[in-house]
This record gives C-alpha cells, sequence and structure tokens, in this order.
C-alpha cells in the first residue's frame, strides 16, 4: 500500500483500482465473445443497469433468499479479486441478464465463504488494526462532500465505496498517525511486488513505498496480472523470484518484470 497516503486517499486509489479491474475483465469479456456487450463500456452500463434493477426490485430466490443490488455488487467485487474466477463471474452476469439469479448468488455465497464450517474474522482485524494504526477519522458527514469524488473514480463502486471512509468513526483508541513512517536506512533489500491489475492495492504503492523505504533498500518487481496479490496468481516467474528471494536471499534487478499468463475463455 502507498504509505503517503491518509485513509481517505487510499480508499479513493482502491476504488479507481476496482474499477480498472472490472475495466479489464471487461475486456476479457467482450474478447472471448461474452454477450453482456460488444465494448467493456457496454458490459459496465449492464451491470449497472442490473444493480439499479435488484435495488428497486431484489429478485427472489428460492426459499427466503433474495439477489440485492448490493449482494450483486459485492459478488462482482470479490471476483475482481482473483482472476480464475472471472468466468464464472461472466456466467453469472450473463444469466442474470436473463433473471436467472441463482448462480449469482451462488457466487457470492462462494467468494464470500457464507457455507464455510468457520467464517473469517478477517475484516474485524482489519478494522482494529487500520484504527490503531491510523489517526485520520471520518464521519458520515464527510460522505457526501467525497462522493463525487469517488464517483468519477468509479461510476460502478464509488458510491458504495465511498461509505467505507467512516469505518474508524467513534473507535475507542487513537490511531498511531496520518502516514506511516516506514524508512528503513541501512535495511537490507526490501522485495515489493506490484501488481498492475491489482484492485485492492493498486500498483502505484509499490513504487511509491519503495520510495519511501530509501534508496537501495525498496527493491520494486513488477507483475504484468490482475487479481488482488501476484505471488498466488499463477504466475510461475514471480513465485520463483519471491521464493529465491526469500529461501536464497537473491534480491531481483530493480525495475523486473513478469509478463501476464493470459486466462483461456470460458471454453
Amino acid at each position: 500500500m502507498d504509505p503517503a497516503r491518509n485513509q481517505m486517499e487510499e480508499a479513493l486509489a482502491q476504488t479507481a483500482g476496482f474499477q480498472l479491474a472490472f475495466d479489464h475483465f471487461a475486456e476479457w469479456c467482450v474478447d472471448n465473445g461474452c454477450s453482456l456487450g460488444e465494448s467493456a463500456e457496454e458490459v459496465r452500463e449492464v451491470v449497472m443497469e442490473l444493480e439499479a434493477a435488484l435495488d428497486d426490485e431484489p429478485l427472489a430466490l428460492d426459499g427466503d433468499r433474495v439477489l440485492t443490488g448490493s449482494l450483486l455488487l459485492d459478488a462482482v467485487i470479490r471476483a475482481l479479486y482473483l482472476e480464475t474466477a472471472w468466468p464464472a463471474l461472466e456466467v453469472g452476469l450473463e444469466l442474470l441478464a436473463g433473471d436467472e439469479g441463482r448462480t449469482m448468488l451462488n457466487l457470492a455465497d462462494a467468494l464470500g465463504d457464507r457455507h464455510a464450517a468457520v467464517h473469517s474474522d478477517q475484516q474485524d482485524a482489519r478494522t482494529a488494526i487500520t484504527c490503531a494504526d491510523r489517526a485520520d477519522r471520518y464521519t458520515v458527514d464527510d460522505v457526501p462532500e467525497m462522493a463525487p469524488a469517488f464517483e468519477e473514480a468509479s461510476p460502478l463502486f464509488g458510491d458504495t465505496m465511498v461509505w467505507g471512509t467512516p469505518m474508524c468513526t467513534d473507535w475507542p483508541v487513537a490511531g498511531k498517525a496520518e502516514h506511516p513512517d516506514v524508512r528503513a536506512p541501512g535495511a537490507p533489500p526490501v522485495l515489493l511486488v506490484g501488481n498492475t491489475g491489482d484492485p485492492a492495492t493498486p500498483y502505484e504503492g509499490a513504487a511509491r513505498m519503495a520510495e519511501r523505504l530509501g534508496k537501495g533498500v525498496g527493491v520494486e518487481l513488477t507483475c504484468r496480472g490482475e487479481g488482488h496479490g501476484a505471488y498466488d496468481s499463477g504466475n510461475r516467474r514471480v513465485r520463483e523470484t519471491v521464493d529465491a528471494y526469500l529461501l536464497a536471499g537473491r534480491v531481483p534487478a530493480a525495475g523486473s518484470v513478469c509478463e501476464h499468463e493470459p486466462l483461456e475463455g470460458k471454453g
């Protein structure tokens, strides 16, 4: 993550990152002949129309389950974390456009671990750690002022993601600082892997972290890929490079690039 940004700036950058990731998915979808549109813009418009329709009238499914606009966006966001989920997202959206919502709901459940035997406390931990680290605080009164910037960053996700900014409102413990101090003069080289299509920790954060760590400390490796993170993305060169760094102390040349290994279509 970019250590020079405050929480609001980081949330805004992340919102733009998710829009970029969705656009990459939409371009992939069009290139593979999906029925959602003939351009990435058309695919985005279809999803926005589906969300608006579900907001107005949630789709009733078997039992007491309903598919809402927020559940649809949640499924889309979660699928953007993992490129291998793109084919399932494509199918789910195509079926939803034909009024079949069970597949999309199942995707939201699967990616959200709804049926897991043990539920994750990851979000609780993230909130506690973030609010302990970061001193800046935002309230619901800040949201209307910031909303236009978020909606400009992402027509699809902006008006939802802006509401994540007051996460530390009324947190009972003061945060440490607005910006973390990551300077590490004299430290051995720190390998930073930046993924060009990462929605959650946008690519530019790796370069800013390398800069803040200090000259000769931060070493950036670029992965031209999709999804959140790079080591488990399936890119063999990234894995080999990181393994060599951790296990043998071999540091790649600064500015090294691992090319994208394309995902095949749904067949």
